[in-house]
């Protein structure tokens, strides 16, 4: 039995926790008031149920009042795996028990489970801490013996229950120093009442010697009845004789008759006629069978259809083909199709190689002609933005001509009262002429820096800073033609600005279409290398043909897989057809020869099978022969024997013996009912006939007539006695105590019945414990020596009791008591005594053993000695170990170690 998990609904400190996947040797780590003991107790409330408010031992109910309780799962019990619950309720809690299948049960088969082990016994046991190892030198003799005794056999327990039971109602009747129990108090009231009744009756002498006659007149009655009773059963005994004598006159002539022995086999005549008619129907069936195997062995019928064995092999090998052959023709044919309708597919001439169309392949060309579709975009773009240009530019030519229209010429812009006015309008008009070429020229050097361009900058710029020193105010006379003249050519020198502007922007469209169109001329030359790859002429657009060229590659690959095929399924087709005409010597009408080749081996066959059947047949006429031969043989053997066992000489010999030895049955049969009827004959012997039996009946009769008036007359002289004894017995003070005195002898007697009864079934349970005591106590003591003895490294050799007490014994053959032992020996010796136990009731009670820090007083070597025989005690028994020592965790694997925080 283990503990596979433990699941905490609330006890103590812990609520709603599990420990699942407990391993056999399992570390369970924590510092003080870390849970540990709480947990060991939890498990002994689980399994022998909750501490009543009367006990000792703390309840560990949870101080919020919450749920209290938990289940843990135990594996490799005697129903398997199991999960036990135990909640609040009655004393010790309801419990629920859950089987493998999932069927629910209650306390019953917890204890089923349990068996007959108890809290006590458990924790005296398997489980223990350093306060129980240290009370060694407390432990008893009869203490060991009893543990050993309550666990070590089934029903133990219930036998020192019972011896304990029969012991407490023994002394409530009896105790030989005692004066309150119930057999003491009546041994002394009765000796107080025959003191008085002896008083009285010495009191009366005449009463004693009537009762003494009385007592004689009873006697003589007894005696009488007794020899009545005796007569009786003669007489009854006579009376049946009588009867039954013819049959016992019946009885001595058979017994004269059947005193020889005869041997006759049982069922003689009847097993002789069986053997006789069985050999007759074996000896019948032999003939038909010989004459069976006769027509059997003569040939009717030839194997000539197919002469060779090889050759029949080779036709089935041709025939089996045949349905594969019609299936490969038709499949040729249906790939000849295939291959002509591809041709007429194809559209496109590759040569002898089909060139690949790869996945690079097809990025290639989904690239060009994303690329062809971008420029061709941008291309569509630019002419828009160049159209609209010179759109715009004719629209400012026509603003600039309208106003060249309305411009008066130099000559007459600037006509007024003085001349030097109108000498000086040319340089008025020079002055943004000069400024509007110093605006172009800037907007050169700007997008094409060089030498020249920063020359004509210079060049501008000084004419405009010329003719600017050299304007000079108009007159009066003239300011509005001249302010309105100004005004135009302002604007005419800002229209020939924006025409400017507009031919930049112009030229540089121009020359994005330039390299547009290079763009294009570059992917239309990888498109003409595709088109030259693949040997083909542009028919539609780009993609469109490269489509169809991926087509084409397909369906050629797939015209040269189909010839491929066709050219294997006519190599198959041309072998199979050679082999008919090797057969046939023709290929022509293959579905006669077919035919014809498969009637053939169908003969064959059939001839074949006959033969082999007959051949069967014979061997099984030839097996059935033998059997019959030797089943005659084994007949004749077994009658032979039949009748020497008889004595006969022949078959009616043989008849004859068996009419005779039917008589002897018969009068044994009768024999044997006679004797049942009978069953003491030798009684009769007493009696030579008939006549005097008779005799001796009516002699018992007659005696039994003097006895009757001999009772009378008894009975008479009785009544007298009785009646003068009971006139004395009026007084009443003798007739009290002697009353008295029979009473309370009689309740002493049933006490003192009740208390042997009491005693027997003591003295039966006692006789049976000391056969247990005497077969299991030295083996444990020796199991516990060997135990002790490897935990102290040889130091010790033996544990025995002497006294009732514990003594151990050293290698030099010393001799100590448990006092005497160093704190750590003491426990060692306690462990050893407790694994003693645990390996004496390992096949009935495999429970976990639970240890709560005990080894805490032992040095690195002992502790070393004892996780060793820990180690080898977890292939019997799980061993959990509660320890605060995180020193001891380096003997147990990182799996099997439990951290509590």
């Amino acid at each position: 039995m283990k503990i596979s998990s433990i699941s905490i609904l609330g006890y103590g400190k812990w609520s709603n926790v599990e420990f699942n996947q407990l391993a056999d040797f399992q570390l369970i780590y924590g510092g003080n008031e870390a849970g540990k003991s709480t947990i060991m107790a939890f498990i002994h409330s689980i399994l022998f149920g909750f501490p009543t408010k009367q006990s000792t031992i703390p309840r560990m109910e949870p101080k919020n009042k919450g749920p209290y309780g938990g289940k843990i799962t135990l594996t490799e019990t005697k129903l398997g795996t199991v999960t036990i619950e135990r909640l609040r309720g009655k004393a010790t809690g309801d419990v629920t028990v859950q089987v493998e299948n999932g069927a629910i049960f209650g306390e019953e088969k917890l204890a089923e489970i349990l068996g007959e082990m108890d809290r006590h016994t458990y924790e005296a046991i398997f489980s223990f801490d350093i306060h129980g190892l240290q009370q060694v030198q407390q432990m008893k003799q009869s203490e060991f013996e009893k543990q050993l005794l309550a666990t070590g056999t089934s029903g133990s327990d219930t036998l020192l229950k019972a011896i304990e039971k029969l012991e407490k109602q023994m002394d409530q009747l009896f105790k030989p120093s005692g004066r309150n129990p119930k057999i003491n108090q009546a041994i002394q009231e009765t000796n107080k009442i025959h003191e008085s009744y002896l008083v009285a009756k010495q009191k009366n002498d005449n009463y004693a010697a009537l009762l003494a006659e009385l007592t004689e007149l009873d006697e003589a009655s007894q005696n009488r009845f007794n020899e009545q009773k005796k007569l009786a059963g003669e007489l009854s005994t006579l009376e049946w004789m009588k009867d039954k004598w013819p049959v016992y006159s019946e009885w001595q002539t058979l017994q004269e008759k059947t005193k020889q022995d005869f041997y006759f086999p049982a069922d003689g005549n009847i097993r002789l006629e069986h053997f006789i008619n069985r050999l007759r129907e074996r000896e019948n069936e032999l003939l038909q069978l010989q004459e069976r195997k006769k027509a059997l062995e003569e040939p009717t019928f030839s194997n000539d259809a197919i002469l060779n064995k090889a050759e029949a092999l080779e036709i089935e090998s041709l025939l089996e083909m045949w349905p594969v052959y019609q299936e490969r023709k038709a499949a040729f044919q249906e790939l000849r199709y295939t291959e002509r309708k591809q041709l007429g597919q194809v559209t496109l001439h590759f040569g002898d190689m089909v060139p690949s169309f790869n996945s690079d392949m097809d990025r290639q060309v989904e690239q060009i002609v994303q690329a062809m579709a971008e420029i061709d975009s941008d291309f569509q773009t630019e002419e828009l933005t160049l159209t609209f240009f010179k759109k715009e530019e004719e629209s400012v030519q026509e603003e600039i001509d309208s106003l060249e229209q309305v411009m008066l010429p130099i000559k007459e812009w600037g006509a007024g009262p003085t001349h030097s006015a109108k000498s000086r309008g040319w340089e008025d008009f020079m002055f943004p002429i000069a400024t509007f070429a110093l605006l172009f020229a800037i907007i050169m050097a700007i997008f094409a820096t060089s030498f020249w361009t920063l020359g004509l900058v210079l060049l501008f710029g000084c004419c405009a800073l010329f003719f600017y020193m050299r304007r000079q105010p108009q007159t009066v006379g003239n300011s509005f033609v001249y302010e309105e003249q100004k005004r135009y050519r302002d604007k005419w020198q800002q229209l020939y600005a924006k025409m400017d502007r507009i031919a930049h922007k112009k030229a540089h469209s121009e020359e994005l279409l330039q390299e547009i169109a290079e763009k294009k001329a570059n992917l239309e030359a990888q498109q003409a290398l595709l088109y030259e790859k693949f040997s083909m002429q542009p028919k539609n657009d780009f993609l469109r043909d490269m489509a169809e060229v991926k087509e084409q590659i397909a369906l050629q690959k797939s015209l040269a897989a189909t010839r491929n095929q066709l050219a294997e399924k006519e190599k198959l087709i041309i072998s199979w057809e050679e082999k008919l005409s090797a057969i046939t010597g023709d290929v022509n009408s293959k579905e006669e020869h077919v035919a014809i080749l498969r009637q053939n081996l169908i003969s064959y066959r059939e001839n074949q099978t006959n033969f082999a059947k007959r051949e069967e047949k014979l061997e099984q006429l030839h097996n059935q022969i033998d059997l019959l031969e030797r089943d005659v043989s084994g007949l004749k053997i077994e009658k032979d024997n039949l009748m020497a066992q008889a004595g006969a000489l022949s078959e009616e010999d043989f008849r004859q013996k068996g009419l005779l030895a039917k008589g002897y049955e018969q009068a044994r049969e009768r024999l044997l009912l006679i004797e049942a009827e009978l069953p003491n004959p030798e009684s009769f012997e007493a009696y030579r006939n008939l006549a005097e039996l008779k005799e001796r009946e009516f002699s018992v009769k007659q005696k039994m007539a003097d006895l009757e008036a001999k009772g009378r007359d008894s009975e008479r002289q009785r009544a007298e006695l009785k009646h003068e004894i009971e006139r004395l017995e009026e007084g009443g003070v003798y007739a009290n105590q002697k009353q008295m005195f029979y009473l309370a002898q009689t309740d002493l007697t049933e006490l003192a019945e009740e208390w042997f009864v009491l005693k027997t079934a003591h003295e039966v349970l006692k006789k049976t414990i000391t056969h247990l005591q005497e077969e299991k106590f030295p083996k444990a003591l020796q199991i516990a020596s060997t135990y002790f003895s490897k935990l102290t490294n040889q130091r010790y050799k033996r544990i025995y009791f002497d006294g009732g007490r514990i003594r151990v014994e050293n290698i030099d053959q010393v001799i100590f008591t448990p006092e005497e032992l160093s704190q750590a020996t003491k426990e060692q010796l306690y462990l050893a005594l407790r694994f003693a136990l645990i390996e004496m009731i390992a096949g009935e009670y495999a429970f976990p053993i639970l240890i709560d820090d005990g080894f805490v007083n032992f040095d690195k070597k002992r502790l070393d000695l004892m996780m060793e025989l820990l180690r080898y005690q977890k292939t019997n028994n799980q061993v959990i170990f509660f320890t605060c020592h995180e020193e001891t965790s380096k003997y147990f694997s990182p799996d099997d170690r439990l951290m509590l925080y």
